[in-house]
């Protein structure tokens, strides 16, 4: 049985870009999600989920992902078993990415902060319509009706 799941948060740290021994590529990283609120203290937890997207795709993102970045992430939640460093028997989730949207990059770090060399970067390719293709008229065979008062239009195919 597969669990599908999204997850939307800022990333904790720079993605992690590695290679199986074949050649293909996986791009590592967690996402920060903001939890409820304690009602008795008013703060709100942070729950931390690993993600992993293989293939092409992975690697052409890499750049992109740096730590603050706002990312939404959809795909299937996996098990994993591990033993601790202490050597108890332990468990963890982690979602292997089938689709993702970036938010924009974090704000720049605040003086006193370590911050990074700037780096040349090209925005990712945009996919969906242009905004010339929004305002296209509708196709043949795609009529509106006019809604009545106080209802929502209808599209006819």
């Amino acid at each position: 049985m597969t669990i599908k799941a999204s997850v939307a948060g800022n990333l904790g740290g720079d993605a992690t870009l590695r290679h199986l021994q074949d050649g293909t590529p996986i791009l590592d990283f967690s996402i920060g999600a903001k939890g409820d609120k304690n009602r008795e203290t008013g703060e709100s937890t942070t729950q931390w989920v690993r993600c992993s997207m293989w293939g092409k795709r992975g690697e052409s993102l890499a750049q992109y992902f740096t730590k603050g970045r706002y990312v939404v992430a959809f795909g299937s939640l996996t098990q994993q078993s591990f033993t601790s460093k202490e050597g108890q028997a332990r468990t963890s989730l982690e979602l292997k990415i089938d689709d993702v949207s970036m938010g924009p990059s974090p704000a720049p770090r605040e003086e006193g902060q370590q911050q990074a060399a700037p780096q040349q970067r090209q925005a990712p390719p945009q996919q969906g319509f242009t905004p010339a293709q929004r305002q296209a008229p509708p196709q043949q065979g795609y009529q509106q009706q006019a809604a009545p008062q106080g209802q929502q239009r209808r599209a006819n195919f």
